[in-house]
This record gives structure tokens, C-alpha cells and sequence, in this order.
């Protein structure tokens, strides 16, 4: 009879790494903010922010050939307004609270 090695049996898929630091980045973030905004004030935090994430999202679509000039003005609005306004918003709320309150608040509000 073949013995069975101990543990759960359960093995890691090509894609769990990924979620696992995207988790533990969404984890961070507040605090890392709250930090930023120690320096910064939170207009200058959300134009980071944006911007980051704006030169993630143009490289990955330029590196998978899905750039498209068409509907791309549409698309900038879009983004500055949805996620921009969240983070504005959400930076303001952290500049006047610490760091664990604003995980707390953040970790309840996303989930």
C-alpha cells in the first residue's frame, strides 16, 4: 500500500501567487497611504495614485496589443472619475485618521 504524504493535497495553481501578493498589497495600502500622506498632501497622493495605475493599465495593454486610440478619452474620464473620486475621497478621509482606523475602514468597505 503507498503511503500518502502528509498535508492537505492541495497544490498551487499557476495564478495563486499572483492573488497572493495582490493581497497583501490591498493590505498595505492604507497604511502606505496614511504614511504618504504624512508628506503629501492627499491631491498630490491621488495624482500618483492615478497615475501609476494609468501607466500599469498602458503598458499592459500596449505589451497584449489591445491599445486603441478609439474611446480612449472616454475611457480617461471614466477612470479619473470612478476610481479618481473614490480616491480622492479616501485619501482626505486617511490624512485625517490613522493608519489602523483607515485599514479598518477600508478592509470593510471593499470586501
Amino acid at each position: 500500500m503507498k503511503r500518502q504524504p502528509a498535508g492537505t493535497g492541495v497544490r498551487p495553481g499557476p495564478g495563486d501567487l499572483p492573488v497572493l501578493v495582490s493581497a497583501a498589497l490591498d493590505g498595505l495600502a492604507a497604511t502606505l497611504s496614511v504614511a504618504a500622506l504624512h508628506t503629501v498632501r492627499p491631491a498630490d497622493l491621488l495624482a500618483f495614485e492615478l497615475g501609476a495605475g494609468a501607466l500599469v493599465l498602458l503598458a499592459t495593454a500596449a505589451v497584449t496589443r489591445r491599445l486603441r486610440r478609439r474611446g480612449a478619452l472616454r475611457q480617461l474620464l471614466l477612470g479619473a472619475l470612478v476610481p479618481g473620486a473614490a480616491f480622492l475621497l479616501g485619501d482626505l478621509g486617511l490624512a485625517r485618521t490613522s493608519a489602523s482606523a483607515g485599514s479598518l475602514l477600508l478592509g470593510r468597505v471593499s470586501k
